[in-house]
């Protein structure tokens, strides 16, 4: 696992291994899903616009590994933030959470 900005980062986690019967965690992993969905939504519009990280990361002044972080899932993404990405690829918030 790559570090991130996180309190996390670098250990191994519960919510990184699937639930149990009965499991107390089943909310912390559908949240680790919903941000690797997010994650990959957003490099695929990024890579479909044909914007580089360098380039999308200056534009919408994020710093590169905070966006690496994003993309791959690993950091939870403030919304003010989200705005900034969604405007940066000329798409609605919405449609990258979906």
């Amino acid at each position: 696992m790559r570090r991130c900005d996180l309190p996390h980062a670098g250990t191994s986690r519960a919510a990184d291994r699937p639930p149990g019967p009965d499991s107390e965690q089943t909310g912390a992993v559908d949240l680790v899903v919903h941000r690797r969905k997010l994650g990959r939504a957003i490099r695929a519009h990024r890579e479909a616009a044909g914007i580089t990280k360098q380039r999308f990361c200056m534009s919408i002044d994020l710093s590169r590994p905070a966006l690496d972080c994003i993309e791959r899932g690993e950091a939870a993404v403030k919304l003010d933030t989200l705005e900034r990405i969604a405007e940066g690829l000329g798409v609605d918030a919405w449609r990258l959470l979906h």
